[in-house]
């Protein structure tokens, strides 16, 4: 078996374990890895590691992505569809998700799953004109279209970039759509002496691309007129998502999120260890105005 440690993701970073977890999306779905697992490596920081059956190294799994990332982006491209969007009418967003699920089958699933996890026809939000209620993970507002924004990252994040996501150091080089997922690029605009429209936000591209291909392991749901998310609060004021040192398939991650333990897991350590977490990290999203978001630096919770 190989192992491969991803020295550039931080489990403290909720954009770090997203990536993370977006990349054994990416790469189980290409189905040509076989034994693919994803794991973390115990110490300060955490760290995620792949094992699989096959032959990896850094080179070559840079080569990888590399060589697979214009695909990529037109896959996702086909799974958004031309013109759509998250935050439409009920009716439409029912059409969407409907042609989405009609279209299905073993290899496009992911289509119908993304846009599962992206909302639900059956709640909307608090505007006058009624939209489809977003997942907690869509933190964009006004002029702000999360469909949009996903092409742009798309066209723009290259193969060159994955290095810096999966192994750093992270050099905030890239001007990327503020998904607004890493706390260390939000900046306390009131403080600064340049205006937020001149000074635009810096990432990493490439860390939330590998995000954006692991959302569909965040599907909502609608329970009592509320729109709940995967691994957030009933209120989506907190994110909590596991460290687990064994490595698990995407199957057994699925599973893992799905624990209802993780948002009470000071409680809830014994039962999590007994399923081989070994650390649970939550970041508080705060929210301005309507629909606006970030995510704040994360704290250990156990």
């Amino acid at each position: 078996m190989s192992e491969l440690i991803l020295r550039g993701l931080d489990g403290a970073s909720p954009l770090a374990a997203m990536a993370a977890m977006g990349l054994l999306c990416r790469l189980t779905q290409e189905g040509k890895w076989e034994g693919l697992r994803l794991g973390w490596k115990a110490g300060a920081p955490f760290h995620p590691y792949l094992q699989t059956a096959m032959q990896l190294d850094e080179n070559g799994l840079l080569k990888h992505l590399a060589a697979t990332q214009a695909e990529r982006v037109i896959e996702l491209k086909a799974t958004l569809g031309e013109g759509n969007e998250v935050k439409v009418s009920q009716e439409t967003f029912h059409a969407i998700v409907s042609e989405r699920c009609m279209e299905t089958n073993a290899s496009t699933r992911c289509r119908s799953d993304f846009w599962m996890a992206m909302g639900s026809d059956l709640v909307t939000d608090k505007t006058k004109v009624k939209n489809v209620k977003p997942t907690a993970l869509y933190m964009g507002s006004g002029q702000q279209k999360f469909a949009s924004m996903v092409n742009d990252l798309g066209e723009y994040t290259v193969k060159d970039m994955f290095k810096e996501a999966l192994f750093g150091p992270w050099r905030y080089k890239d001007k990327i759509p503020a998904f607004h997922w890493d706390p260390a690029m939000e900046r306390e605009h009131a403080l600064q002496a340049v205006k937020p429209s001149v000074d635009k936000a810096k990432g990493v591209a490439a860390a939330h691309w590998l995000a954006v291909e692991g959302l569909f392991l965040f599907p909502v749901a609608a329970v009592q007129g509320r729109l709940l998310t995967t691994c957030f609060d009933q209120k989506s004021e907190c994110f909590s998502w596991p460290i687990w040192e064994r490595p698990l398939t995407l199957d057994g991650l699925r599973s893992l999120l799905h624990l209802a333990e993780l948002q009470d897991a000071a409680s809830k350590k014994r039962n999590l260890q007994g399923r081989g977490v070994v650390a649970v990290y939550r970041s508080q999203r705060s929210t301005f105005g309507q629909g606006y978001g970030m995510f704040n630096y994360a704290e250990r919770i156990i």
